[in-house]
């Protein structure tokens, strides 16, 4: 196998692992600030990679590994947020019409690429910042309404009627802002830290003269 077949097998992989450890130890590092996660941000990474097993695996692993180190909560709570975080992964999808990404989304075979592709354009700052919001706001408005609603049954401090439940989100909503704050930041974070090396990536090629 030569070195370049090995370096773009390995990249994605690597990829993938770093966004996973780097969700890993943010979500750890700032768990004193309820509900601040990196999980739905770093789902959205569905947008640099064809394959969208990548942005399931991604959330996924980001919480197996964290929930390691911060307490534990019910099996039946567990199934209903790991579900609620892969959401994203669908708005990753919506993305990426914002977000214009470089076709390399298959080689001279005709074989999909699991790599992440530059840049093909400037979008629009508007449209970027416009679906990076949206997608932030409608992950984490289902975030805090189905988790909610999961929980309402299975506490004792709510009646099992419809005021019961308004009363199980009123007393919740304190906490949506850290929710709608970790997506909006992290996200942010994801593509706008992708934007300034895709940028210092074209400043650094060289020009191409046209002369013949």
């Amino acid at each position: 196998m030569e070195r370049s077949d090995l370096k773009s097998r390995l990249a994605p992989a690597l990829m993938l692992l770093g966004l996973v450890l780097a969700g890993v130890v943010c979500r750890v590092y700032f768990r004193g600030i309820p509900n601040f996660m990196p999980v739905a941000g770093m789902a959205f990474c569905r947008v640099f990679f064809p394959l969208a097993v990548a942005g399931v695996l991604v959330p996924l692993a980001i919480m197996a590994g964290s929930d390691l180190f911060l307490a534990g909560y019910q099996w039946q709570m567990r199934i209903v947020v790991y579900g609620a975080m892969l959401l994203p992964v669908l708005f990753g999808g919506l993305l990426k019409n914002c977000v214009p990404i470089e076709g390399r989304d298959a080689d001279e075979n005709g074989t999909p690429s699991p790599l992440p592709s530059p840049p093909r354009e400037r979008g629009s700052l508007i449209a970027i910042a416009t679906g990076l919001i949206g997608c932030s706001l409608a992950s984490s408005v289902l975030f805090f309404l189905i988790t909610n609603f999961a929980w309402w049954p299975w506490s004792s401090m709510y009646e099992k009627n419809l005021a019961g439940l308004l009363h199980c989100y009123a007393a919740r909503l304190p906490f949506f802002k850290y929710t709608l704050a970790g997506d909006l930041f992290f996200a942010s974070v994801l593509f706008g830290g992708y934007a300034a090396v895709m940028s210092l990536r074209t400043s650094e090629k060289p020009a191409v003269s046209l002369a013949k």
